[in-house]
């Protein structure tokens, strides 16, 4: 993070070239991922293909494990897209300089390493209704202040949270997940999942329109767009599951 800032300042493409160079050089590693256990059977392409059809088949008909999906795609994917596409061009906005970026990122990185810790017992205390609207109504209030916030030390406390809430809501995700997989189909699964959510419709569709959106509306407008809509699809899926009750 502190490398990729300081060489920003020396060419702002260069922190992507590497970046795009490091996910080059791990497809070599991903390409060879399978499920664990002993086999004798040779692992190909078609292989890889065929298990991921079954795994995202597996997602589509659970209904449980469905909802939480796209639940936590809502629920990140614009917190994603905003941190990819727009968070260090929003902080130089304050006048904030880029050599800093990075000391920033880590300090955010260092705070979501000790608040990880204490996941289990916040969600424990809260309950599994209490802790996704906790997830939504945080991520909807700091995008809608964010996108008036014109000071830069406002715009790091604000990136602190922002990053940590991102931070509980990718663990309870995990967890919630893994209740409704098979051991022996985890693996599987959770790449399908991945692969629904950073390859087919968030990297694919969401992040883009939302660089667009920054291009074309601004980022101001872009922000109290992705906030409406959190809030929108959020409480629609919460009513949604939670409705009996």
């Amino acid at each position: 993070m502190v490398v990729g800032a300081f060489l920003f300042t020396v060419n702002p493409r260069m922190p992507y070239w590497l970046w795009t160079a490091f996910i080059g050089a791990s497809l070599g590693i991903i390409l060879t991922v399978c499920e664990p256990g002993k086999s004798d059977q040779e692992y190909s392409l078609k292989t890889y293909v065929t298990d991921m059809r079954k795994s995202i088949s597996f997602i589509f008909h659970s209904k449980q494990l469905l909802w939480i999906s796209f639940f936590f795609f809502i629920a990140d994917i614009f917190a994603e897209s905003y941190w990819d596409v727009f968070s260090q061009a929003h902080l130089k906005l304050t006048g904030l300089d880029p050599s800093v970026f990075g000391i920033i990122f880590a300090v955010c990185a260092g705070v979501n390493a000790v608040g990880s810790y204490y996941v289990d017992n916040v969600e424990k205390m809260l309950g599994e209704k209490r802790s996704l609207y906790v997830i939504i109504v945080v991520e909807v209030v700091v995008f809608g202040v964010m996108a008036y916030c014109s000071n830069g030390f406002g715009l790091i406390f604000l990136l602190i949270i922002f990053s940590t809430n991102r931070r509980f809501a990718w663990l309870l995700r995990e967890y919630y997940s893994n209740r409704h997989i098979p051991s022996e189909k985890r693996a599987g699964i959770l790449s399908g999942i991945s692969f629904l959510y950073n390859g087919l419709f968030g990297g694919a569709v969401v992040i883009w329109l939302f660089g667009f959106s920054v291009d074309i509306l601004g980022g101001r407008t872009t922000l109290v767009i992705s906030s409406l809509f959190v809030l929108a699809m959020g409480f629609f899926l919460l009513q949604m599951r939670y409705k009996s009750y």
